[in-house]
């Protein structure tokens, strides 16, 4: 469902704009269907949204 992914999508920029870094992924994917490519990030902050939400997407 897009809004999955929306919601995964705004969790991995919310901790990228607290100073997070990508490792890998990061961004959608391209082509049909509702696909967030397995994603690392390094450096997350206690504050981003990520660390304080389960996610299922």
């Amino acid at each position: 469902e897009e809004k999955a992914v929306d919601k995964v999508a705004d969790l991995v920029d919310d901790a990228v704009a607290r100073g997070a870094e990508v490792l890998c992924g990061g961004s959608r994917g391209e082509g049909p269907g509702f696909f967030y490519p397995p994603t690392v990030l390094t450096g997350v902050s206690a504050d981003a949204e990520l660390m304080s939400t389960e996610i299922f997407g």
